[in-house]
């Protein structure tokens, strides 16, 4: 194998692993969306709204780490203002 396809690989591996996971989220999103709608409509209700988006941040995190192995942390501010925010992603269900 010549220098220029063994440099190529690296890139390949990435764009295979993002596309992956770019598949395995809109499966997911596909799921939640249009399994119960059947009138051709979607109606997102905050539930599903926040579902919605701890499928992508969920996916946006494991695709960190499959695809540059690397670990997404969410670091809060300290003191009230970072009190608040962790007390109101727990009341609605978000986990970071």
């Amino acid at each position: 194998m010549d220098q220029e396809k063994k440099d190529l690989r690296p890139i390949f591996k990435k764009v295979e692993c993002y596309t992956a996971n770019v598949a395995e989220l809109a499966d997911e999103v596909e799921d939640m969306l249009f399994e119960e709608n059947t009138e051709g409509v979607v109606v997102l209700d905050f539930t599903g709204v926040k579902n919605l988006l701890q499928i992508l941040w969920n996916k946006i995190k494991e695709t960190a780490f499959e695809c540059e192995g690397k670990r997404i942390e969410v670091r809060l501010p300290e003191g009230l203002v970072g009190t608040i925010i962790a007390a109101a992603l727990a009341a609605v269900g978000f986990k970071l």
